[in-house]
């Protein structure tokens, strides 16, 4: 097992650390939401307080493979995020439903030595 520790920008050719962007060649955050719209949903107070009712709802399991997660349940399970299961650019037109909780879904994220199910170990399509 090889690990990739940097690549090379696109852009302006500098060698960079794996899995980060080039600081100089990145987009400012206003250029991304722009580019991409359908980020201002995460930025919404409904989806913070939406996404730790769906943790609850979960019974502070991964969604995916029922890992034991970090939280008011389990302080000292895995670390998760949550994610939509209908993707937030599909709302455009009523970004508000993008973050309602029936469209939220928790899984566990990567951790050194296992991908976890955020990273699409066993994310199921949407």
């Amino acid at each position: 097992m090889s690990a990739r520790l940097a690549h090379i920008c696109p852009t302006c050719r500098r060698i960079v650390p794996a899995r980060q962007s080039c600081a100089r060649c990145a987009p400012t955050e206003a250029e991304r939401l722009e580019a991409q719209p359908f980020r201002r949903a995460y930025r919404d107070p409904a989806y913070r307080r939406n996404r730790l009712q769906r943790y609850e709802l979960a019974g502070g399991r991964c969604e995916s493979c029922g890992v034991e997660l970090k939280g008011r349940i389990h302080p000292d399970g895995e670390p998760w995020q949550s994610d939509h299961h209908v993707p937030a650019s599909a709302f455009l037109a009523l970004p508000e439903l993008a973050s309602a909780v029936e469209n939220l879904r928790v899984y566990c994220t990567t951790r050194p030595g296992r991908r976890g199910c955020h990273a699409g170990a066993r994310k199921p399509a949407s």
